[in-house]
């Protein structure tokens, strides 16, 4: 509500004396245009010094309002020197004093704003004074009392006002409280105030169908009929079953089904296998079948082995050569086949190269550190297993993660909660530096200063302050560039936590979507 408080101050010295038998209404009061037929009511003013003996007070007539041009005289009261009623003092030597008096027959008047004063035209002396007001404009109804609401009316001109009352016109409303109550509140439609004590009634719910909830739920709306309240009711699934069937090389599946709210998924289990026998699959492995009662059959497979010396595999007698297994190491580096046979007294061949963020393939060695490169046409001399090295020369990267969100919680008291593992991670072989923070309201809210007197807001207003680091919001509207303070740097392979806070509007129900999208600038350290 819109509230003004006005004051005015004026301060008048008036030279004015009265008698106090300053009226009388048995004699004619003898002013020119009286109307009263020689029966007056009459008032004396302005006591002045007629002569050293004497002084003077005009008078208007109190029945018609005539006033001014009759004298009547009198003499002077002294206390010491001084008449107490005109303030005349006596010089002592006589002669020569001329009277000093006027009539105020003719007066103009000036305004100061609503105020007007009365001048005389001949000695200028303040006759009269008061106030009219102009037009009256009026605040909005406010909320006083249990019985009454006030509007504060006021002068347009001036600004000088009050208070108006009247008594509240009232509705019921109903309200959600808790869980299972709700309460029937009077508000007033004029200044929509509470007015009234509250009562309070258990909830009249009706129930929505089952629907899924989860794996292992499934849930119903119930709706209190008077006040809207809403919740779930919720129950475990109720399930039959379906038959087994393959699913992957490890497992097979049969769907569950919820009998009440039709909730449909798998259950998942291990391939129980039969194994047949071993055949020769290639130079370096042979293979069998394992086969699952579900129908899922496949090959497994191994290598080659001569465990008794006589050249012949021992699972599938093949005939043996000298088969070598390499380990390729990728030091750091990702790589799809991690591991290599080759024939003893043949070249390598082609190996494959690993990829690795920030650096370059400089080829395979024998040594983590040093030792020799071994390329497609370098023979292998070594019969026993052994392992391979991938060489890096390291490049410049750039790589920047930003939080996915950064979430609050609000009590009911308006306390706000936020995460305290915010932080932005520099990925990059290189310093960086945060350079800029936008902020842009998302779904109806708007964006005001952080510290913002958000007691002030109307409910629901969807009003957000928010601070990150040592910088706050200070527009008011959909977007804002913060202007950065301090330092932002961070260093290679190091993160930037982040403290962040809002400010937050009060709202009648939980809130549970993207208020505020957040943008961050980062560059590269020069």
């Amino acid at each position: 509500m819109k509230k003004r408080l006005v004051s005015l101050l004026l301060v008048f010295v008036l030279a004015l004396t009265l008698v106090p038998s300053a009226f009388a209404d048995t004699s004619d009061c003898g002013l020119a245009g009286c109307t009263c037929s020689g029966y007056c009511s009459y008032a004396y003013y302005n006591y002045r010094p007629n002569d050293e003996d004497t002084h003077f007070y005009g008078v208007y007539c109190t029945g018609c309002g005539i006033g001014g041009g009759v004298v009547l005289e009198g003499s002077h009261t002294f206390s010491g020197n001084t008449c107490t009623l005109c303030g005349y003092t006596k010089s002592g030597g006589g002669g020569g004093w001329e009277p000093d008096y006027c009539y105020h027959d003719w007066t103009y008047r000036e305004w100061d704003g609503c105020y007007w004063y009365e001048y005389c035209e001949d000695c200028g002396d303040l006759v009269d004074y008061g106030v009219s007001h102009g037009i009256t404009v009026y605040d909005d109804w406010e909320y006083y009392n249990r019985s009454e609401h006030r509007r504060y009316a006021y002068c347009r001109d001036c600004g000088e006002g009050e208070y108006e009352y009247d008594w509240h016109d009232t509705r019921e409303e109903y309200e959600q409280y808790t869980s299972t109550q709700h309460r029937v509140v009077d508000y007033c439609s004029t200044c929509d105030s509470n007015v009234g004590s509250a009562t309070y009634e258990s909830h009249s719910f009706s129930y929505g169908s089952w629907q899924n909830y989860n794996g292992t739920q499934h849930r119903r709306t119930k709706t209190c009929r008077d006040c809207g309240y809403s919740s779930y009711d919720y129950a475990n699934h109720s399930y039959s079953y379906g038959s087994w069937t393959n699913s992957s090389d490890t497992q097979h599946r049969r769907t569950k089904t919820c009998n009440t709210c039709g909730y449909s998924t798998y259950e998942y289990a291990s391939h129980s296998f039969t194994y047949g026998s071993w055949q020769n699959y290639s130079d370096t492995q042979h293979r069998r079948t394992k086969s699952c009662s579900c129908g899922y059959s496949t090959y497994e497979y191994a290598d080659h082995a001569d465990t008794n010396g006589d050249g012949k595999c021992d699972g599938c007698s093949k005939e043996l050569t000298v088969y070598v297994d390499v380990t390729l190491d990728a030091c750091g580096g990702v790589l799809e086949d991690e591991s290599v046979t080759v024939i003893f007294g043949n070249t390598y061949g082609e190996l494959p190269e690993p990829t690795r963020e920030g650096y370059t393939f400089d080829g395979w060695y024998t040594e983590k550190d040093g030792g020799e490169l071994v390329e497609a046409g370098t023979e292998v001399s070594d019969k026993t297993a052994h392992t391979l090295y991938a060489h890096w020369t390291l490049t410049k990267v750039f790589s920047v993660t930003v939080p996915a969100s950064l979430p609050l919680a609000v009590t009911e008291d308006g306390v706000v909660t936020s995460s305290t593992d915010a932080a932005i991670a520099n990925n990059s072989t290189c310093d960086v530096r945060v350079t800029g923070i936008s902020l842009r309201t998302e779904n109806g809210w708007t964006l005001v200063p952080f510290e913002y007197n958000m007691a002030a807001a109307k409910v629901d207003s969807k009003l957000i302050g928010f601070a990150i680091g040592n910088v706050c919001s200070t527009a008011e509207g959909e977007s804002e560039s913060l202007a950065l303070t301090g330092d932002w740097k961070i260093d290679a392979g190091s993160t930037l936590p982040l403290d962040y806070d809002a400010n937050v509007s009060a709202t009648s129900v939980g809130i549970d979507e993207q208020v505020l999208t957040v943008v961050f600038v980062v560059e590269e350290v020069a």
